[in-house]
């Protein structure tokens, strides 16, 4: 393929191949020409050529489909095809030259085809002698939202609201969205010859995560250097809108000037921040800003000026003034650090705020919004995401998770980068468009609890309602083969009941060797979350007789401090796990206790273990006798436990809770959503009971499995805030 360069332009001529691999070559004005001597003969290929000035502006992309001859020996020659595609390449180097000769013209044909691209069309003919093949060079339009054609499959589609909630609960189903996210584009997509300059390398925080040289932001060159204009930072389509977000990495040393050029170049006034600067030890981003209020830094020939700071729960909202020569330009920066690397957040609903926020002037003609993590692709995607397709689902009713992503995915590489992200959009969009942002600042629980049990249609579910509801779409759901275990002829004897069996993947093994047959490593328990602690409970059904040494296996194994306990009808049975008063022998374990006290109706004991000679204090052991047997405990009573058991978890240093009830879930659920309820508000001063929920959920399915217990944690929580000492633990 042959171009000659008089003119003070370069070309970028790139393919891909059926296996999808891709090179690009760049031609600058002392090359004559270049030849394509690597292709496979018999091969199919795409090329792209486009015009690039100096300044970095770039017309749109041509696009030829041609197939290589199967004879090698013509390997060097243009691309080995006669007819229709020899007139489509001279028609194009035709093309080329016109456009470089006249400025006007060139403006006015690249207005005219920016949104189209040459293409062969073949067909296969029958005739006497068999099939022949034969091409058609022919326009053709871009698709909405895209720059270059896909070349990939693509299984998506537009689902409406009212089959979201089931098509959530299939995947969940199925086992979740794997399935569907692997059919996204994986990997670098387009050329990437800027990115991958020995110049800029230095500019890229990784080197998988690039910028493509069709979508990349192109800055203003500084001083005539052509190495200037470069910064690892996509243009991002959103809805309905081209070029909406700016999807960057976040800045590393060689990069911290360019960011505020970009800013500036392109009249960006939002920045959304979706990490910290530092996760796990490892810098993520560098602090970019000036912190100090009234002291303005340099970058580059940009003074940048924190004007003001807001603080809320996980979110930070800076102000900044930006100032070259006499213009001024102000900007805001998002800054949410709730999102750990890779994962996802607990929910969406701050996102929900942060993106209300910047869509309250948001209009066509407003500036790109800028959006990074550290490498600019997973909790950057996700978010892009989440405010697009917000806003297809607001004027459809309807979304395409799948193309969305997939397009995104065509401007930069693997935004939405693990499967976990991706489902999180899914559950995400589904919560909002049926339930709205469940969670609420603690001063308007109460108003918030009152709209959410009005009734207002007798056909209508209440707010409250919608929010029990919707967990069993949003939640995974236990499938035999996780429960398989406890499903074992030696353990199903050790269960209650049949049909309450812990998943695999959350349960306590026992570790503590006992001289027993028919001793295993398996109990009928379940790890569960605390608010801001990883496995903070283990929640297990009241012990059985063929249980009990098990039992205090689990406490000694897991360091238990604290123990929680429903009693139920069978009051000799389940008590017979633990002294009234004095010790008992349980097996290897001698179990004495060696204080009572009893108030509000809680009776609290210390219990001493030993074993061995090797002695384990739990200190406050805690026990309810309410005799609630399997139905729900006063408020009042419920609330006082709750109270206690964070008095004694203070002393405890908040180590391990068991929390015990008949069948290991009723009243267990009950406790550990409520206890992390009243712990949100201390800690963030927050109320969201429809996330702690499903979290406990992921772990024990059956957990909160009515509507009435759902209601009774309101209860609770309304009650519990009116004690006056609500925010002991600040």
């Amino acid at each position: 393929m042959g171009c000659h360069a008089k003119y003070p332009y370069k070309y970028e001529i790139s393919y891909r191949s059926q296996n999808f691999t891709s090179v690009t070559t760049t031609l600058n004005q002392s090359q004559q020409e270049y030849k394509f001597t690597d292709l496979e003969p018999g091969s199919s290929y795409v090329f792209y050529l486009r015009l690039t000035n100096y300044a970095g502006r770039s017309g749109p992309y041509a696009v030829i489909e041609c197939n290589t001859t199967v004879y090698a020996d013509l390997l060097p020659f243009v691309l080995g095809v006669t007819g229709p595609s020899v007139f489509l390449i001279i028609s194009l180097l035709v093309l080329v030259v016109y456009l470089i000769a006249s400025p006007s013209r060139r403006s006015n044909l690249l207005s005219i085809l920016s949104n189209k691209y040459w293409a062969i069309r073949r067909e296969r003919i029958e005739d006497d002698n068999g099939f022949i093949e034969e091409e058609h060079a022919e326009m053709r339009t871009f698709e909405r939202d895209q720059q270059i054609p896909n070349v990939c499959s693509s299984r998506g589609k537009t689902i409406h609201r009212h089959e979201l909630p089931s098509y959530v609960k299939e995947q969940h189903l199925k086992g979740g969205f794997h399935d569907e996210y692997k059919e996204l584009i994986q990997g670098k997509y387009m050329s990437c010859s800027v990115a991958e300059a020995k110049i800029n390398e230095r500019k890229n925080r990784f080197k998988n995560i690039i910028t493509y040289d069709h979508s990349r932001v192109v800055l203003p060159l500084e001083n005539g250097d052509h190495s200037t204009d470069y910064i690892n930072a996509s243009y991002i389509h959103g809805y309905k809108k081209q070029n909406a977000f700016i999807a960057c990495q976040g800045p590393n040393k060689a990069s911290l000037h360019d960011f505020w050029r970009m800013i500036w170049h392109e009249k960006c006034t939002k920045i959304i921040m979706v990490t910290l600067p530092v996760e796990n030890g490892k810098i993520k981003c560098l602090t970019y800003w000036p912190d100090t209020e009234g002291a303005p830094q340099q970058y580059s020939s940009i003074s940048v000026e924190k004007t003001g700071e807001t603080a809320s729960i996980n979110l930070i909202i800076r102000r900044f003034k930006l100032q070259l020569g006499s213009s001024i330009h102000e900007v805001t920066q998002y800054h949410y650090f709730g999102w750990p690397d890779m994962k996802v957040p607990r929910s969406a609903d701050i996102l929900w705020n942060i993106i209300d926020e910047f869509e309250i002037d948001e209009d066509e003609k407003s500036p790109p919004i800028v959006v990074h993590c550290s490498a600019g692709c997973g909790r950057t995607g996700t978010v892009i995401a989440l405010a697009s397709l917000r806003k297809m689902m607001k004027q459809e009713r309807a979304i395409d998770v799948f193309n969305f992503v997939n397009n995104m995915r065509k401007q930069r590489p693997l935004m939405v980068q693990v499967v976990e992200q991706y489902q999180f959009i899914y559950e995400s969009l589904l919560i909002y468009s049926y339930v709205g942002k469940p969670s609420t600042p603690v001063d308007d629980f109460h108003v918030n609890l009152k709209k959410w049990k009005a009734v207002t249609s007798l056909h209508k579910p209440t707010g409250l309602q919608r929010q029990f509801n919707m967990l069993s779409f949003v939640n995974p759901f236990s499938e035999d083969s996780e429960n398989q275990v406890g499903s074992l002829s030696e353990n199903i004897v050790k269960n209650r009941y049949p049909a309450i069996i812990p998943r695999n993947k959350f349960r306590p093994s026992l570790m503590t060797f006992v001289e027993d047959k028919a001793a295993t490593d398996y109990i009928n328990a379940s790890f569960c979350d605390g608010y801001s602690k990883k496995d903070l409970f283990i929640s297990t059904q009241l012990p059985l007789p063929n249980t009990i040494v098990d039992f205090w296996r689990m406490v000694i194994d897991y360091e238990v401090a604290t123990i929680v306990t429903f009693e139920a009808d069978q009051l000799q049975t389940c008590l017979s796990y633990l002294p009234s008063e004095g010790a008992n022998q349980y097996g290897p374990f001698s179990v004495r206790v060696v204080d009572l006290t009893q108030e509000d109706g809680i009776t609290t004991r210390e219990v001493c273990i030993s074993m061995d000679h090797c002695t384990y204090q739990n200190k406050d052991g805690l026990r309810m006798v309410t005799n609630i047997s399997l139905s729900l405990p006063s408020i009042s009573s419920f609330v006082s436990l709750l109270e206690k058991t964070q008095a004694v978890q203070r002393q405890n240093q908040n180590r391990r809770i068991v929390v015990q009830c008949l069948d290991g879930v009723s009243q267990c659920g009950m406790f550990m959503a409520a206890y992390n309820c009243c712990t949100g508000i201390m800690v963030d001063k927050v109320i969201d009971l429809f996330t702690m929920v499903r979290k406990l959920r992921e772990r024990r399915p059956e957990m909160v499995g009515t509507l009435e217990q759902y209601e009774f944690c309101t209860q609770a929580i309304s009650k519990r805030l009116s004690t006056a000492n609500v925010y002991a633990n600040e």
